[in-house]
């Protein structure tokens, strides 16, 4: 939900600032829709900020969910320097991982992300074999989408190690 600003002077943020209100909770917490982005950036970029992951965690879900517009937001953030690191992919893997419910958008762009990091060099190590194991199998699940992706990171590999092949066997129906 989205309710128009109650400053009492809302020139000074623009007449035209959005807030959306957090889940029914004892404190009503509000987040600024425009300086949502801001405040994730200036978290990440703050040199005395111990744990910038954490704070954009807690902004973006405030309401337990990832929605299109937070995808959005993430997606400008992660890509600002058009490079996906490591921070940056564990910063994802974190989002996916503690959100109660995801847009597909983020969905999509989670394992585009993912496929892009992984196949940086073209190859698929045992230690990256190992890390996209842990990320596919974090909820002791398998769906749809990891099936997919796992299949096509495999088809998309120059070289890809035994490991691999062995930790996701049963997905790609290797005798």
């Amino acid at each position: 939900m989205y309710y128009q600003s109650v400053f009492k002077e809302p020139e000074i943020l623009g007449s035209n600032v959005l807030f959306q209100a957090a889940p029914s909770n004892q404190y009503n917490i509000v987040i600024p829709h425009k300086l949502h982005l801001l405040f994730m950036y200036l978290a990440r970029k703050a040199h005395n900020m111990a744990n910038w992951k954490e704070l954009a965690t807690k902004l973006i879900l405030v309401d337990r969910e990832i929605d299109a517009r937070e995808t959005r937001l993430i997606k400008e953030m992660i890509l600002e320097d058009s490079v996906i690191d490591e921070e940056e992919l564990e910063f994802l893997i974190h989002l996916r991982n503690t959100a109660k419910t995801k847009h597909q958008k983020f969905e999509q762009f989670f394992f585009k992300s993912l496929r892009k990091f992984m196949l940086k060099d073209g190859n698929i190590t045992s230690k990256k074999a190992q890390k996209i194991h842990e990320i596919i199998t974090v909820d002791e699940k398998i769906g749809r989408r990891e099936r997919k992706f796992v299949r096509e990171l495999r088809v998309d590999a120059k070289k890809c190690s035994k490991k691999y092949d062995e930790l996701f066997v049963d997905i790609l129906q290797i005798n």
